[in-house]
């Protein structure tokens, strides 16, 4: 596995996402992690320094399940790419969705309560936050796979 190119890929994912996430915001669907996890690191609610805190800690865990994606990719699979990586995702929601749930009882500090799947946003929440992760995985898969492949090959198998 070449670990550089799964965080390189991992960061791209979360980056992606928190783009996502900004443009969902903006149309009305506030589902910001970088806010929840900057707030479960003890930063006040809405401030900046919590966003910024919130967006490092979610690119270090992007980088993280990349490697865990990546570990996928080439040991149950032998490819990355777009489609292999949203599919991935869905374990990945599944772990998130229900990881946020309990956050506030590991981080008795935590004054958000984002519920199940990031449910106190409502159905729109939920639907945004699996988005998000399928958004994660596609761009994780794609950049992984492109980062292994010459530029003039459009292959992406990775034996």
């Amino acid at each position: 596995m070449q670990v550089g190119r799964a965080v390189f890929a991992g960061v791209a994912g979360a980056l992606a996402m928190t783009v996502a996430a900004l443009v969902f915001g903006e149309l009305g669907i506030a589902v910001s992690l970088e806010s929840l996890l900057g707030t479960f690191l003890g930063f006040e609610p809405g401030s900046g320094a919590g966003w910024l805190a919130g967006l490092v800690a979610h690119l270090i865990v992007g980088a993280w399940f990349a490697v865990i994606y990546v570990h996928g990719f080439e040991d149950l699979t032998g490819r990355a790419g777009w489609s292999v990586g949203a599919a991935f995702s869905m374990i990945h929601i599944i772990l998130a969705g229900f990881l946020v749930t309990f956050l506030p009882m590991v981080l008795p500090h935590a004054t958000v309560q984002p519920g199940m799947f990031m449910a106190h946003e409502g159905l729109a929440g939920v639907c945004v936050f699996m988005l998000l992760h399928i958004v994660y995985g596609a761009v994780v898969g794609s950049v992984y796979a492109f980062l292994l492949t010459p530029l003039y090959s459009s292959r992406n198998a990775l034996v």
